[in-house]
């Protein structure tokens, strides 16, 4: 986790941004409107056994994004109708770590970074600190959600939106199965507070 990532102003909303609003609270099935005129601009389909995702534009016939998850073999990825590749080699991680993963598009590289609060932000490699774009979280309250989600991009990245549109879906999915994960952790934990039992045996040199 990179929390050295800050939170990107709303307020630059107003200085010449693409910004395109989901019309649900998942990267499993939605579809993608751009803001100012609430035009479908990009869909994502999973289906039922939630093994296949497809990411499309509204403007083509071929898939920009076909997502294959399988529980033996590693997860791979057709980028425009081109034969299925490893995921890990569209979307590059580094050792062990979760974030930064790298995307190459047009010969440049670019890093999805996520800080404290899991918010993702894209960045150049060559710039890593002036935010290329920003996913913003579904706003929630305990009567329900309060406004969508939604992703902002600069103008300078706006003519390869349909690979960073593409990469967000997946790596958007990653950043909600870590929460998950962590959450479950934490869950754990205080249910074996609450029971008395240790959590694990010490181990290895103090």
């Amino acid at each position: 986790m990179e929390s050295q990532i800050t939170l990107v102003d709303p307020s630059l909303l107003n200085q010449g941004q693409i910004v395109l609003v989901f019309d649900k609270d998942s990267m499993k099935n939605a579809t993608i409107s751009l803001n100012e005129t609430r035009r479908p601009l990009y869909t994502i389909h999973t289906n039922r056994d939630h093994d296949r995702t497809e990411v499309r534009s509204v403007y083509s016939d071929t898939p920009l994004a076909v997502i294959t998850r399988s529980t033996f073999f590693p997860d791979k990825v057709s980028l425009r109708g081109a034969e299925p590749v490893r995921l890990g080699r569209w979307l590059k991680t580094h050792g062990t770590s979760e974030f930064p993963i790298t995307i190459e598009v047009e010969g440049r590289n670019y890093l999805w970074r996520t800080n404290a609060i899991h918010q993702l932000a894209l960045f150049a490699e060559d710039d890593p600190y002036t935010p290329l774009a920003w996913f913003i979280k579904a706003r929630r309250t305990p009567s329900g959600i309060t406004s969508p989600p939604y992703f902002v991009l600069t103008p300078e990245i706006d003519e390869i939106r349909d690979d960073i549109v593409a990469s967000l879906v997946v790596v958007e999915q990653k950043v909600r199965m870590v929460v998950k994960h962590e959450l479950l952790a934490i869950n754990i934990g205080i249910a074996k507070g609450r029971s008395g039992l240790p959590e694990a045996a010490p181990t290895g040199s103090f």
